[in-house]
This record gives structure tokens, sequence and C-alpha cells, in this order.
């Protein structure tokens, strides 16, 4: 039964969907390989919802990578989730670096935009005044 249900998770979870089963009630005895693809499946969906807790599930997936009873293609799966998620932490940092950098050229730039009006205001007052002592000496 619940064999069943992990192959029908897997198979949403594969097309990139978020998967519509519930798999919270893991049976008590089953092989490690099965524990391992539940723990997979559940970090892929919580990276599909965008709602994973980097720490959480990094902790889950080494423990299947260095588990002695869980297959090979098990561990590499683990890892390339791992990797996967770490590179999306990495670029959600870096996305909100570059926010916080684009927030401060924007504010450097509304406030060279107020000295170039501040500059073009005295420019203009000074060509009045240029003009207006031009107009003095021709007229003396």
């Amino acid at each position: 039964m619940f064999l069943g249900k992990m192959d029908a998770a897997e198979q949403e979870l594969s097309h990139g969907k978020s998967m519509s089963i519930d798999l919270g009630d893991i049976p008590l005895m089953v092989p490690p390989s099965v524990i391992a693809r539940h723990k997979i499946a559940i970090a892929v969906d919580s990276i599909i919802d965008g709602r994973f807790n980097y720490k959480k599930l990094s902790e889950s997936l080494t423990e299947i990578r260095n588990d002695p009873y869980v297959p090979r293609y098990l561990k590499v799966e683990a890892g390339y989730v791992l990797v996967l998620m770490e590179r999306i932490e990495r670029a959600g940092d870096d996305l909100e670096s570059m926010s916080k950098k684009n927030d401060a050229c924007e504010r450097a730039q509304e406030q060279m935009r107020g000295e170039l009006e501040e500059m073009k205001y005295k420019l203009d007052k000074i060509e009045e005044i240029h003009i207006d002592s031009q107009k003095r000496r021709g007229m003396q």
C-alpha cells in the first residue's frame, strides 16, 4: 500500500508537480531504500513548493548519502538534490544581495538627479546674471 503511494508521489514529482498524496504515514518496518526514497520525495516536494528549510533538508540528504545500507543510486540522487538545493539557496542569497545593491544605486541616482536639477537652476541664474551684466555694459 505504502509503496504504491510512494510510486504515485514520485511520478508526480518527476513531472514537476507537487505531491497530492500524503506520505506522512510511513510504516515502521521498511527497508532503508524506501526510507531514503521517502526523504528524497519530501525534499523534492518542498523544493518545488518553495518552502524548504535548507538546514533540515541538508541534514536529511547528507544522512542518506552517508548511510551504508542505502543503494548507490539513491545516494547519487540525494547528492543531486542536495547540490540543487545549495545552488537555489546561493541564488536566493545572490538575488537578495543584488536587490540591496540595486536599491542603493537607485537612491544614489535619485540624489544625483536632485543635484543635476539644482546645478541646472544655478547655471540658468548665472546665465541670467551674465546676460544682464552684458546688457548694462552695452547701455553705458
